[in-house]
């Protein structure tokens, strides 16, 4: 995550998470959430996970990260044909203000984008049959996959929200000024209510709510604490950096 610092030939296994401003001591394998020097590197084992990330392959001695059938969507590959990130089904088009697509992403069917929001590269969000909503000044970052239709529900995202990298989701209601850790998978009618937070790599199970100004962490996410007032800070301040990103983006494109 954000100022960490990785020192040369660490692994850092598949699913772990390096928590921000964390130093990590080069020559080890680190693996958890969060991670955790496990033992130290054995001989070509840096090397040959690299090769296998080359290839598109598992890293060697570990298991594959299963990800819930979200990822597996025929709704990936978008039927109808689209203009950019922009494309349409069934008769359904996105709707955006004066908000940022990055052109690695895509935008399928109803998902309506309020002025100021930003969806960043290689994220899909894919409606369906049903609707997406993202409010004023909120942001869904790299790689995220928001994927839903008629028989799971509409997702709503307010205002100032943030989804951090790699999140999957599919319906459900988040609250203003809440926000979504990187790599969060989260279940079907999940409920974020204002100021909540879904902390970087939790499971949360399907119509969970998050209460107001609440941390929910671990898998399958629990109640953890309150939002710390200095958090309510750094969340808000990312917000306004990634609203920054977007109007920079925008007024490069011209």
């Amino acid at each position: 995550m954000d100022a960490a610092v990785i020192g040369p030939h660490a692994l850092i296994a598949p699913a772990a998470i390096v928590p921000p401003r964390k130093a990590l001591t080069g020559g080890f394998v680190y693996e958890g959430n969060p991670a955790k020097a496990t033992r130290p590197i054995a001989g070509d084992e840096l090397a040959a996970a690299a090769a296998a990330l080359r290839r598109g392959e598992p890293v060697p001695g570990f298991a594959p990260v299963a990800l819930p059938p979200l990822d597996a969507a025929s709704s990936l590959v978008p039927p109808d044909r689209g203009a950019g990130p922009l494309y349409s089904r069934a008769g359904r088009a996105p709707r955006i203000g004066r908000a940022y697509v990055a052109p690695t992403s895509a935008l399928v069917g109803d998902v309506t984008l309020a002025d100021d929001a930003g969806v960043y590269f290689g994220c899909v969000l894919d409606a369906g049959d049903a609707r997406i909503v993202l409010g004023a000044c909120s942001n869904i970052q790299d790689n995220s996959l928001l994927l839903t239709d008629s028989v799971r529900g509409d997702l709503v995202i307010g205002e100032r929200v943030t989804f951090g990298h790699n999140v999957r989701m599919s319906s459900g209601e988040i609250g203003d000024d809440a926000l979504v850790g990187m790599m969060a998978i989260v279940g079907e009618h999940v409920v974020v209510e204002r100021g909540g937070c879904i902390a970087a790599g939790a499971w949360v199970e399907p119509g969970t709510v998050v209460r107001a100004g609440w941390i929910w962490a671990g898998r399958p996410a629990r109640a953890f604490r309150e939002v710390k007032p200095k958090e309510r800070e750094i969340f808000a301040r990312g917000v306004d950096v990634y609203v920054g990103y977007g109007r920079a983006y925008l007024a490069a494109a011209g």
